[in-house]
């Protein structure tokens, strides 16, 4: 999500209200909320509304294959590249 300013104290709250969440700032206008299940956006929206956030921007981010295949099986992507660089040769 962007915002149009950072807001004090707004990560916080936003842990508090959605706890079943991860809330995480990726710089001093945007947040990533991550969940393994599906987020309602509408309550999230709200809740920025009330603190006097403006919503600038909102998007649903998947992750990649590799990400998953990273996820499920454990293997880092660095040890991945690596074995495909020995495999070459």
């Amino acid at each position: 999500m962007e915002m149009e300013k950072e807001e004090p104290g707004l990560l916080a709250a936003l842990r508090v209200q959605f706890p079943e969440h991860s809330i995480l700032s990726r710089d001093e206008r945007s947040l990533q909320v991550v969940s393994k299940g599906r987020i309602e956006i509408l309550p999230l929206l709200r809740f920025l509304s009330t603190q006097g956030v403006k919503v600038t921007e909102a998007k649903l981010v998947r992750p990649t294959l590799e990400e998953v295949f990273v996820q499920v099986t454990g293997i880092e992507v660095e040890r991945m590249k690596q074995e495909r660089e020995g495999g070459k040769k």
